[in-house]
């Protein structure tokens, strides 16, 4: 493996890692919509935040060690797919039964 592959397969997660915590980040502020009273947008921030923070904690613990990194975001993407599929049955429309 040359340097440059190298140093793109260790810089690469940690960067997308970082910009998908921003991504999710930005939807907390949805949290201070309008007609909403800024006590309770303050009191619903912690909760939309809450997913771009426990990510960036994932990040945190990947730049040090790669390997609980690497299985905690597996983990998350198949807690992940297993909340969508579990939401989602039924919701599909079926085809007409006659």
């Amino acid at each position: 493996m040359t340097m440059t592959s190298a140093r793109l397969l260790l810089w690469s997660p940690r960067v997308l890692g970082i910009l998908v915590c921003i991504f999710l980040g930005l939807f907390a502020m949805d949290a201070f919509s309008e007609g909403k009273p800024l006590v309770q947008a303050v009191s619903d921030f912690p909760v939309h935040v809450a997913p771009a923070v426990i990510l960036l904690a994932i990040v945190a613990m990947s730049w040090r060690w790669e390997w609980v990194g690497g299985m905690a975001f597996v983990a998350v993407a198949v807690a992940y797919a297993a909340s969508v599929t579990i939401t989602s049955i039924g919701s599909w429309s079926s085809p007409a039964r006659s």
